[in-house]
């Protein structure tokens, strides 16, 4: 994928070559030989066979998520910023066979037909109301949907709060390419951590916080501590 960014205003274009991607199927990943404790599975959208339907299945995504929660494995998918409709296609039967989901305010849009973005802003109530619409229809045990300002988290257990982005300096900024997946890194690494979900997403805007500092998508990432430190966080952990 080459990302061609416009250095006046940010927006980034991608340019894509599925390439190996839209030959991969679900007998490619052998979970009998896994030890892994979580799978984050992805991309929806830009691999031919898995986007199709396998078996019984009515995609192969759902193959591979069977298969890992089969084994014990924590389920997560990333999905990408393509049109509605085919992302409804393929990740809403995903849904009852995650364990957590961690998406952004233009996917949960998607997923839910709740407008999250108004007028160009992002509407954080909005958000909550699609991530408790998620919920319910499927098995995860969080819903996270997280945008430039901030997080709206909702869990099974009850939860259901929003967590602000970390307060950085624009003149620091030299791409944001990749710090939705920087954030969704963070929280997943504090979920395997077994951190509460609301130091788990602070963690994930401090690793989000981190990738912007540079043009590549985790050059400026460092250690679990080192980017607490950058976004003066303190977890209990």
């Amino acid at each position: 994928t080459d990302v061609m960014s416009v250095e006046s205003s940010g927006k980034r274009t991608f340019f894509h070559h599925t390439g190996a991607n839209d030959l991969l199927t679900p007998d490619h990943i052998d979970f009998d030989q896994c030890q892994a404790g979580l799978l984050h599975l992805g991309l929806l959208g830009v691999h031919k066979l898995l986007d199709s339907p396998w078996n019984n299945e009515t995609n192969g995504w759902v193959e591979v998520l069977k298969r890992a929660q089969a084994k014990g494995i924590h389920t997560n998918i990333e999905m990408v910023s393509i049109d509605p409709q085919v992302n409804r296609k393929l990740a809403l039967p995903c849904l009852e066979h995650l364990d957590s989901l961690i998406i952004n305010d233009y996917e949960a849009a998607c997923l839910s037909r709740i407008e999250t973005i108004q007028h160009g802003e992002t509407n954080a109530d909005a958000c909550m109301a699609a991530a408790e619409q998620l919920l319910q229809a499927g098995a995860m045990s969080f819903v996270i949907v997280h945008y430039p300002q901030g997080a709206a988290a909702i869990s099974r257990a009850g939860e259901q709060f929003f967590v602000p982005s970390v307060d950085i300096d624009t003149q620091f900024v030299k791409s944001s390419v990749g710090a939705g997946d920087a954030f969704t890194a963070g929280v997943l690494y504090g979920v395997y951590k077994q951190y509460s979900l609301q130091e788990s997403i602070q963690l994930g805007h401090a690793v989000a916080a981190a990738s912007l500092q540079s043009e590549t998508t985790v050059e400026s990432v460092k250690s679990v501590d080192e980017c607490l430190k950058l976004a003066g966080i303190e977890l209990s952990h």
